[in-house]
């Protein structure tokens, strides 16, 4: 599942993702794509730091993420892409 720029748009993320994790198989893959070290906007209401992803992911029953690539964001803070698994 890829879930790009999506989650920080979601008061209850951890609600959202969990629901979304009963469509992911056994080893199947999330792919997430967020900012980093951003703070709140109208663009961003609920940024999620890769920290706080790990705390999202773990609620959701999935591995710890991994942050497999970092790009300077042309708004503030980086973007980053994890990689977590449902086990």
């Amino acid at each position: 599942m890829l879930l790009a720029n999506v989650l920080h748009f979601v008061k209850e993320q951890t609600s959202v993702l969990a629901r979304l994790m009963q469509h992911v198989k056994p080893a199947g893959r999330v792919v997430f794509i967020e900012y980093d070290q951003r703070g709140k906007s109208r663009w961003v209401p609920y940024p999620i730091s890769a920290e706080d992803l790990a705390v999202l992911t773990a609620a959701a029953g999935l591995t710890a993420p991994k942050v497999v690539a970092r790009k300077a964001s042309a708004y503030s803070g980086d973007l980053y892409v994890a990689v977590a698994m449902k086990p």
